[in-house]
């Protein structure tokens, strides 16, 4: 999850939300999709909840780099404050209740839980998850485009 826009800055983009000493498993919308299938039209899932994640625990500058890689262009990341951050986001439009929540899910990147990896993705789809590599190869047009 972004908590801000990327800010252009010289010959590299920095990557700049808060809380950057965070690390979260992301897990890629794929294999959310495809664990939804799996519970949703499979036996044996009933009563069961899954808790998903990506294969490892990323911080802001280690996807910074991954997507830098990806790109083929540099990229740094720059952390802002949660205040500048939150500026930010109600310079974008957001309203004030929805920027407050904004950052205090952006703040949960500080809880250890944000970066357990958990085998559910591979457990009930057979195939381990997806990278946040692997995520960022596949939406490169994307980011290129956009």
């Amino acid at each position: 999850m972004r908590c801000t826009g990327p800010r252009a800055s010289g010959p590299s983009i920095p990557s700049a939300p808060p809380y950057g000493q965070g690390r979260i498993a992301v897990v890629d919308p794929e294999d959310i999709a495809a664990v939804a299938v799996a519970a949703l039209t499979e036996t044996g899932h009933a009563g069961k909840v899954y808790t998903l994640s990506g294969p490892r625990a990323l911080a802001p500058g280690e996807q910074t780099g991954i997507l830098a890689q990806v790109l083929g262009r540099p990229l740094r990341y720059e952390e802002i404050s949660a205040a500048e951050a939150h500026t930010a986001l109600l310079g974008f439009g957001v309203s004030p209740d929805l920027a407050d929540a904004i950052m205090s899910l952006c703040a949960t990147a500080l809880e250890s839980f944000t970066s357990v990896v958990h085998p559910s993705v591979e457990a009930v789809t057979g195939r381990p998850p997806r990278s946040f590599a692997d995520w960022a190869t596949a939406h490169r047009v994307e980011f290129i485009s956009g």
